[in-house]
């Protein structure tokens, strides 16, 4: 499920399947039996997008995808496996890393792998429950720091401690914040004072003071701040409603997907 956007898509990674949060629309490309795991993990899209209402569109790729592969009913080995050949060769990038999943098609494949990894720390040392207020704190916040402090007592940085200390992997130094820049500001030019001129003996004259206009002083010009861009968020479109779904995401992290359709859906007959 990787979006059209993607660098990748034009190498080796071929896209399964598309969820239009808008719409409420899935696009599933796969013929074969693994297509049940493919809409699984599109429809989990549109629940994500409609529990996290206007948050939606600020939610990370590690967490959203991470999601939606929480409820693939049929995952296979690739994302699991290729995060294990790259914990051993010890190049895993750090969540501040994952607000998108960018790269060549065998570091998207880790990034999914590892954002699934991160969801199932999740739920599993903090519960259902804990996701759900997750959700509604990504709507209220639309900040993703800001809804892990007030849900988990956790950053994107304590986060991904927490999860590499839980693999038995040692935990990376936290991001170095840059410094603000600071706005250089203009020295005032020393002040003229009056030049005094002593004119030749007297010649019955008063002497004059002759005054030398003190140059301006130029005035710093504010540096206009720019803004981020907000974070890319998977596999479909953005949702622009500000509603949140919360039987949507409960249905969804319930154990995966069990309580909302029942296996038989997806079983072949005969």
């Amino acid at each position: 499920a990787i979006p059209f956007r993607s660098k990748a898509t034009q190498e080796q990674l071929i896209t399964e399947g598309l969820a239009f949060s808008e719409q409420r629309v899935l696009l599933v490309f796969n013929p074969d039996a693994s297509a049940k795991g493919t809409v699984a993990h599109e429809f989990t899209h549109l629940l994500v997008a409609q529990a996290a209402g206007r948050g939606h569109r600020q939610l990370p790729s590690w967490l959203n995808e991470g999601l939606a592969e929480f409820g693939n009913i049929s995952t296979g080995n690739s994302y699991a496996g290729a995060l294990s050949r790259a914990i051993a060769a010890g190049r895993v990038n750090p969540l501040w890393y994952q607000r998108t999943f960018v790269g060549k098609p065998g570091d998207i494949i880790v990034a999914y792998g590892q954002a699934r990894s991160v969801v199932d720390h999740l739920v599993s040392q903090h519960g259902n429950e804990k996701m759900a207020e997750l959700m509604k704190a990504m709507h209220a916040t639309q900040d993703i720091d800001r809804a892990l402090e007030r849900v988990y007592k956790l950053d994107t940085h304590t986060l991904d401690a927490e999860w590499r200390e839980a693999l038995g992997l040692d935990p990376l130094e936290p991001a170095v914040e840059p410094e603000p820049l600071v706005q250089p500001t203009t020295s005032p030019l020393p002040q003229a004072t009056p030049l005094t001129v002593t004119p030749p003996p007297p010649s019955g004259g008063t002497p004059t003071a002759i005054p030398v206009s003190p140059t301006d002083t130029p005035e710093a010009v504010p540096e206009q701040a720019s803004e981020l861009p907000p974070p890319s968020s998977g596999c479909g479109a953005s949702l622009n409603h500000g509603g949140v779904y919360d039987l949507a995401i409960l249905a969804l992290l319930a154990g995966p997907f069990a309580g909302l359709w029942g296996r038989g859906l997806f079983r072949r007959k005969g």
